[in-house]
């Protein structure tokens, strides 16, 4: 999966419906989420890390994250998670592309 995303671009919400390895809902209940964007080959050099919500139910596996100003300035290709973390848990969903895309700001 590849997210396109203008430059600059900002205020609106990404969605996400999280599954668990038999592609049910995953249960989101006490987990806090973040989104984790990073340039290819540099995972520790974090250029987003966002807290993300649930949306309704937990039961659902419904997330979001609200992109702010600033979160996609740079033009270029990187990689990013959904990582959760709970009780001593962190599990991560699979890398994706973000592709930020030129587009005056």
């Amino acid at each position: 999966m590849t997210l396109t995303i203008p430059r600059g671009d900002f205020g609106f919400d990404i969605n996400f419906e999280l599954t668990d390895s038999e592609c049910s809902a995953f249960n989101l209940t006490g987990y806090i989420l973040h989104l984790k964007m990073w340039r290819p080959g540099k995972p520790k050099d974090l250029l987003l890390d966002g807290v993300m919500d649930i949306d309704g139910d937990p039961l659902d596996g419904l997330a979001y994250y609200t992109v702010i100003t600033g979160d996609f300035d740079i033009v270029g290709g990187y990689l990013a998670e959904v990582e959760g973390t709970v009780a001593g848990v962190q599990i991560s969903w699979q890398t994706f592309n973000i592709e930020v895309t030129e587009s005056p700001i």
